[in-house]
């Protein structure tokens, strides 16, 4: 794929601060798109606001992506949850991988209690804390 055609600069203008503490997470997460498109995939960092996913193909910002962690359960069933694309950028060691950063879509009072499931999983995974208030960067996850 030649990723030169893809400008980078889709970062969401309004919002160039982040709201919740990052989290370094190491985890699989299976994902799905509208289009049918789908995969499972390694998140690279997660907040109670969003995640970040290398991906091996480009999403445009503004698509719902549906998520689930198998493995990590909120009343007995897989977190599963929605989320928009924020951004999506070229990774900078591999131009053929897209970092990706998703905003979660709150749609019921209990995701935020179900999202935290997959936070705490983080913590006890050891991941390292981001900086909450670090700049959007134009190379990738670091600013999710």
């Amino acid at each position: 794929m030649n990723t030169t055609e893809f400008s980078t600069d889709y970062t969401d203008p309004i919002d160039e601060r982040r709201t919740f503490t990052r989290l370094e997470f190491d985890y699989p997460v299976r994902w799905s798109h509208a289009s049918g498109d789908h995969g499972v995939t390694t998140v690279r960092n997660v907040s109670r606001g969003g995640l970040c996913l290398s991906l091996g193909q480009f999403f445009r910002p503004g698509p719902v992506v549906e998520f689930e962690f198998e493995d990590i359960l909120f009343q007995d069933e897989p977190v599963r949850f929605e989320a928009v694309v924020a951004w999506c950028h070229p990774t900078p060691k591999n131009p053929e991988r897209f970092d990706t950063g998703f905003r979660i879509v709150y749609d019921t009072p209990q995701l935020l209690t179900a999202i935290s499931e997959v936070v705490y999983r983080a913590l006890e995974q050891g991941g390292t804390v981001l900086p909450a208030d670090a700049p959007v960067s134009p190379c990738g996850c670091e600013a999710l």
